[in-house]
């Protein structure tokens, strides 16, 4: 067995003359550092066929406001069966998208992400849930990679019956963690 504890970080300086998304558009310009996110992990391989993963994200971690976000963005245990069937169980990252599954900024050119994985599928969607993941080749230069889950499921709504899903935020607030 092994273990693997590593992470990353973004540091970004924006300088805007008007408004922007980030800011809510109306609420003037932005000047400054920002530690877009940080980003701890650790890999486990517990025994031959059961392996553990798990990052944590604090995204603007420095800032006195309700834009610190701190959570576990994923922590999961794998059952390694074949290449072709596998088990997963935990916080798993929801299979919406491949920018949702691959996200990390080392793959990314931008600190920024882009739109869409920002209001209409949140990058980190994460769920509580459990599934199956695998492998198969079809041809000998075809892969097909698969990822099936039953999860909690988005919050729709919030405890005052208003909808978490809106034109200002997307789906953003309809996520496990933003549940009340």
């Amino acid at each position: 067995p092994k273990a693997i504890v590593g992470g990353y970080m973004d540091l970004q300086y924006r300088m805007h003359n008007k408004a922007v998304l980030e800011t809510g558009y109306g609420t003037g310009t932005t000047n400054g550092f920002d530690q877009q996110r940080f980003v701890p992990f650790i890999y486990a391989d517990i025994t031959e066929h059961v392996k553990f993963a798990s990052e944590i994200e604090i995204e603007h971690g420095i800032r006195a406001t309700n834009d610190v976000e701190i959570s576990l963005e994923f922590a999961h245990i794998d059952y390694l069966m074949h290449e072709r069937v596998n088990i997963r169980a935990g916080i798993v990252l929801v299979p919406l998208g491949k920018f949702n599954l691959l996200h990390d900024s080392p793959l990314n050119d931008l600190t920024d992400r882009p739109l869409v994985s920002r209001l209409v599928i949140p990058t980190t969607m994460s769920e509580t849930g459990a599934g199956l993941y695998g492998t198969f080749y079809p041809g000998r230069t075809g892969k097909l990679d698969y990822e099936v889950y039953v999860t909690t499921g988005p919050c729709g709504y919030n405890t005052e019956g208003s909808p978490n899903v809106n034109e200002e935020k997307g789906t953003a607030n309809s996520r496990q963690r933003k549940c009340g």
